[in-house]
């Protein structure tokens, strides 16, 4: 069983890998992965994968808007959106929106936009 716990409503295939993955494949099409350095990988019937390092970083893949999601251990949000824009969500609401020409945009919690200004990166 490999120390998972299990509903045991939920039927469950194991499969331990020859490099010493283990491979959990849910009846209802959710597949685990666990990776010998700790790192879980969950892919769902959607295309949507999530990946959770042992540096508990957590990064989702959202399959059908094509956009990457890193969910820092502080709370920190990261959205990377198929334009190249990137979205930083902080715990308090606040956000800090990258545009793909360059512009960053800061939002506060309390919703105050501040001026706009140009990246410095090329």
């Amino acid at each position: 069983s490999f120390g998972l716990p299990m509903p045991l409503h939920i039927k469950h295939e194991y499969s331990l890998l020859p490099d010493g993955r283990r491979l959990v494949k849910f009846q209802n099409g959710i597949e685990r992965e666990y990776l010998t350095d700790d790192t879980i990988i969950t892919r769902y019937p959607n295309g949507d994968i999530k990946t959770e390092k042992n540096d508990k970083i957590i990064v989702y893949w959202h399959e059908e808007d094509k956009t990457e999601q890193i969910i820092e251990p502080s709370g920190v949000q990261i959205f990377k959106f198929s334009n190249n824009q990137i979205e930083r969500h902080y715990p308090d609401g606040g956000k800090e929106v990258r545009l793909p020409n360059g512009t960053i945009r800061k939002i506060l919690a309390d919703g105050t936009k501040l001026p706009q200004k140009m990246s410095m990166q090329t």
